[in-house]
C-alpha cells in the first residue's frame, strides 16, 4: 500500500510505502476516508498526497483478498482498473466483498475519449458481471460483443495509458 496522507503516514513512523502480508494489513486499522485500489505499481507510484487516502496495488483478481481486511469496510473503496472485460470482472468480484466499491475512470465515456490509446484484449473474460451497475454491465457486454470493433480482438484501455493529469483530477 501507499499512504497518501501525511497524517496517516505519521501513524506508521512516517513511512509512505508498505509491503505487508494480508494478515498484517488486517490489523493495521488506519482511519482512512477512502482507499483507492489500482491494478499496477506504476499507477500507485504516480499518486500524490491526498488527505485521508491510501492506495492499494490490487494485483488483478487478488483484490478479493481485501475482503479479509475489516477496517476497509469503514470507508469507500475506489477501484480503478483497466477498461476491459477482466477489469470489469475484477470490479464485480471486489464488490462482492466490499459493497461500497465505486468505480473510477471505468466508464464508456472514458473509453471513447481515449480511443487512440486502445490496445487489444486478445483473451476476454466471460464471467458474469454480478454487482456491476447497469452502465458498467452494458459496457462489459459491448466489449464482449465486439461493439467497438467490427473484427479482430476486443479492445482495452489500460489505466496507465490515460494521461495522468486527467486521471488524477478524476480521482
Amino acid at each position: 500500500i501507499r499512504i497518501l496522507d501525511p497524517t496517516l503516514r505519521s501513524m506508521v513512523g512516517g513511512v509512505s510505502d508498505l509491503s505487508v502480508r494480508l494478515d498484517e494489513l488486517a490489523t493495521l486499522d488506519l482511519p482512512v476516508r477512502v482507499a483507492l485500489v489500482v491494478e499496477n505499481q506504476q499507477t500507485a507510484l504516480a499518486c500524490q498526497d491526498l488527505p485521508g487516502a491510501i492506495v492499494i496495488m490490487g494485483g488483478g483478481f487478488a483484490v478479493t483478498e481485501l475482503g479479509r481486511v475489516p477496517w476497509l469496510d469503514r470507508a469507500p473503496l475506489l477501484y480503478w482498473g483497466d477498461i476491459d472485460t477482466a477489469g470489469l470482472t475484477i470490479l464485480s468480484a471486489l464488490r462482492r466483498h466490499h459493497a461500497r466499491t465505486v468505480s473510477c475512470l471505468m466508464a464508456e465515456a472514458t473509453l471513447l475519449r481515449f480511443r487512440d490509446l486502445w490496445s487489444d484484449e486478445d483473451v476476454q473474460t466471460h464471467a458474469a458481471g454480478e454487482g456491476l451497475r447497469p452502465d458498467e454491465e452494458s459496457l462489459r457486454l459491448k466489449l464482449l460483443s465486439g461493439h467497438y470493433r467490427k473484427q479482430g480482438p476486443g479492445v482495452r484501455l489500460e489505466q496507465e495509458r490515460i494521461p495522468w493529469p486527467f486521471a488524477w483530477s478524476a480521482i
